[in-house]
């Protein structure tokens, strides 16, 4: 029998232990989990056992392992900006971090020439990023070398992709250990620029850098478990909007497009993150919730089947919002491929409100919020790209259900919110959010009134169901709260209704209900009454005095 060489010796005397060189080699996930990696490629054991992604990260020469290590660590937390109170004084930043030297190696190696200083271990967060595209795609959205191309020519762009490559290995590995100081370093510079960018003269595209950043500090500084900040995120992100008026009319150009879908993943993911989150904390007091965020965060990822890889793999999809592949804009999308996943998750939804707060968990963990996610920006790259097919998951006998991108996710962002209940009311901007949500909606139903007579059956329900969505969530609001803007678009979208009722023929709220249900409507909706009453007085509007 051989003896273990960790048993006590019987004569009193301790065996020395045998020293064991660390492995540098490793695949990042057992490095960061500090478990022995047996170096498999593609995939090492470890990972295949927990469904991790595996990444060995690209060997960094001691050399310039000596200058990273020259580097001092970031403040782990930002005072978060707040675009309604911006400091007086210039902000004191940290000294310049000494990049890392450029490989020689390689005499043209892309990574050398970066629109953005690379400081730490910048070059080796981006190349996982793009290398673990490989890992989750058999044939990647978009290819290194486009990522590099656009990077390479655009600093934002670049720092934005950093940030989102920080989230992803958090939540792939479990820590931002390895890449902590290097994500706070473009954190502080991403934070600054902002800053920056509000305060310029000249107005337009240095709002959309403004808004594109703050969407991102959004969607990575909650899911970090970071939610106030997230939180102050999002109305700082409103409040940028409606200072520069881009949401009182339809977008002007291609990039002002991309920014509002950005905008709106922004919002549909903090939501759901957030009330996924305060259901999961709904035993704990007050005083243990901070920490418990993140670890939370993570159950969810262990619990709900698939649930982690399904994440990541959205992850490689966000950099979509703001590198396009054409410029000739956005084509549009098959309305099914959104409203099918969004039909799955009204029949959980409704199980969720009838059932006790204690299996609020169990309605998150069957991952179905998570696919309905993942569908509506697959539904975006769909748009922008011809190499990315959505419909074959769709009924081929059927056409296809035509509409614009945005004004559909933001009908649905609404639906989500208050026709189902999905949020908690505690963790939405209210009226404020209701309205600028709306106002995308309407901009498209206004435009497309016209096209309502030559189009077919289909088309007009989905166009009433998008005006009809608008018209009640404003009339939960409470009257003393509406402002002039929030009435016009009430009215606005109760004369559409008006308008399809006299050119469907219907007049019966039960058949105006089996015409919102064959696009995706709750048979149970807890607000019936209300709805019925949003009905009832838009085909048949009170006469004046």
């Amino acid at each position: 029998m051989t003896r273990n060489p960790r048993a006590a010796d019987t004569s009193g005397s301790k065996e020395a232990k045998k020293s064991v060189s660390r492995s540098r080699t490793g695949c990042a996930a057992c490095k960061q989990r500090r478990r022995k990696c047996d170096e498999v490629r593609p995939s090492c054991g470890n990972c295949v056992l927990t469904g991790r992604a595996c990444v060995y990260p690209p060997p960094v020469p001691l050399r310039e392992r000596r200058e990273a290590q020259k580097g001092q660590a970031l403040p782990g937390q930002q005072t978060p900006w707040h675009v309604l109170s911006v400091p007086d004084g210039p902000v004191t930043m940290p000294a310049p971090l000494m990049p890392l030297p450029p490989s020689h190696g390689k005499l043209l190696d892309p990574f050398d020439s970066l629109a953005l200083s690379m400081p730490l271990k910048s070059q080796a967060l981006f190349h996982y990023y793009y290398q673990v595209n490989n890992v989750y795609f058999s044939a990647p959205p978009f290819s290194a070398r486009a990522l590099i191309a656009t990077a390479s020519q655009d600093a934002d762009v670049l720092r934005n992709v950093l940030l989102i490559a920080s989230w992803h290995y958090t939540w792939n590995v479990g820590n931002m250990r390895e890449f902590e100081s290097t994500y706070q370093a473009h954190k502080v510079g991403s934070l600054q620029k902002v800053r920056d960018w509000i305060e310029c003269e000249n107005g337009r595209q240095s709002a959309l850098k403004a808004i594109r950043s703050i969407a991102t500090h959004c969607i990575v500084d909650v899911s970090l478990g970071n939610l106030t900040e997230a939180q102050t995120h999002q109305r700082g992100l409103l409040t940028v909007v409606e200072h520069l008026g881009l949401n009182s009319r339809a977008p002007t150009s291609f990039q002002e497009e991309l920014m509002n879908r950005y905008i709106l993943i922004s919002i549909m993911f903090l939501q759901s993150l957030l009330s996924r989150v305060k259901d999961a904390q709904a035993h704990l007091s007050a005083s243990t919730l901070k920490v418990e965020t993140f670890v939370a965060i993570k159950q969810g990822h262990r619990e709900e089947l698939d649930g982690l890889r399904n994440r990541l793999r959205v992850l490689l999809l966000i950099p979509f919002f703001f590198i396009s592949p054409r410029d000739d804009g956005p084509s549009p999308v098959d309305a099914r491929s959104i409203l099918q996943p969004m039909d799955k998750l009204t029949v959980e939804a409704e199980a969720r409100i009838r059932a006790p707060l204690t299996k609020a968990r169990e309605f998150w963990n069957k991952g179905t919020a998570v696919i309905a996610w993942f569908h509506i920006i697959e539904a975006h790259v769909s748009s922008l790209t011809k190499n990315w097919d959505v419909r074959e998951d769709l009924d081929s006998m059927k056409p296809a259900l035509q509409s614009a991108w945005t004004p559909l996710v933001a009908a649905g962002t609404l639906y989500f919110g208050v026709v189902i209940s999905l949020w908690h009311q505690e963790v939405t901007d209210g009226l404020r959010l209701t309205t600028y949500l709306s106002q995308m909606v309407m901009h498209d139903v206004l435009g497309s009134r016209a096209a309502m007579l030559r189009w077919d059956d289909e088309h007009c329900k989905l166009w009433f169901w998008k005006a009809f969505v608008v018209a009640l969530c404003l009339s939960l609001e409470e009257p003393e709260a509406r402002s002039p803007v929030v009435v016009a678009l009430e009215g606005e979208a109760r004369h559409c209704i008006q308008e399809w009722s006299a050119v469907s023929g219907i007049t019966a709220w039960a058949d105006a209900r089996k015409a919102l249900e064959s696009m995706v409507w709750p048979r149970y909706l807890h607000l019936e009454v209300e709805a019925a009453k949003v009905w009832i007085d838009s085909v048949n509007p009170p006469r004046m005095a």
